[in-house]
């Protein structure tokens, strides 16, 4: 049934608190395991004398970039050791919506994901990656809340 599966990470151990669920999912279905990291691009305000040119701007995502690049080769290490059938990508754009096109655009049949379980305000003022994933993606998403795990 779940022949394909996504999981967006950003590099926090919340967001790892889904592996067991992946490994149990993907042991049980036999399924194919994408992680994806998003890198999102900059957009650096004027601050007073500093000035952020494009030079500085495409040095920040490079390294972010760089280090997404690196997180997903220990993922990937740590979910093969598992018995996970692994395959991992760093991609660029917004994340929530590069996600939703991701997943729709190449197959997969469930994305699993971590919830900060943010409310009230926060939830308000910083936006919930997973609830614009829940609400846009066209196949099902499995969300994790991080107190349901350890």
């Amino acid at each position: 049934m779940f022949n394909k599966i996504l999981v967006p990470l950003d590099g926090s151990e919340l967001a790892e608190c889904v592996f067991p669920y992946v490994e149990d999912i993907a042991k049980k279905e036999n399924s194919r395991v994408k992680a994806v990291f998003v890198v999102e691009h900059y957009e650096m305000p004027f601050y007073g004398a500093v000035i952020y040119d494009e030079e500085n701007l495409k040095e920040i995502e490079q390294s972010a970039k760089k280090g997404a690049e690196q997180y997903m080769i220990t993922v990937k290490r740590h979910l093969f050791s598992k018995g996970i059938d692994i395959d991992t990508i760093v991609l660029e754009g917004k994340i929530a919506d590069t996600m939703v096109d991701y997943a729709s655009n190449n197959g997969f049949d469930l994305i699993v994901m971590a919830t900060h379980g943010r409310s009230g305000l926060a939830r308000w003022v910083v936006g919930s990656v997973a609830d614009k994933i829940l609400h846009c993606s066209t196949i099902p998403v499995l969300l994790i809340r991080p107190e349901s795990h350890g």
